[in-house]
């Protein structure tokens, strides 16, 4: 878990700061998220192996253009950029094709 929570952590922590407008109060709010799910995890273990196979059920179904930009975004945690980088394309058609795979999942 804590390779996870590495990778995501500062992810979590701009989402919240979106909301929360203040880095200060987004990290509290991240930390008291990551403690309490981590308080729970034995109770979302077994439902979250089932919903990890859907998910990945479905990425299998998407092109393989799409399904590697959704990789690499969504499940790898890159951003637009890295994944742009990654992938040689523009930002724009990254961003392209992520609204593509998500409304075809």
């Amino acid at each position: 878990m804590g390779d996870a929570l590495l990778r995501y952590q500062s992810r979590f922590c701009r989402s919240a700061f979106r909301y929360l407008g203040n880095a200060a109060d987004a990290e509290d709010a991240v930390q008291d998220a990551l403690l309490s799910a981590y308080k729970r995890i034995g109770q979302f273990r077994g439902q979250a192996a089932e919903f990890a196979e859907h998910i990945h059920r479905l990425v299998r179904q998407l092109s393989p253009t799409l399904r590697r930009t959704f990789q690499l975004r969504e499940l790898d945690g890159l951003t637009i950029r890295e994944t742009a980088n990654v992938l040689g394309m523009a930002e724009g058609t990254v961003k392209a094709q992520l609204a593509r795979a998500r409304t075809r999942l």
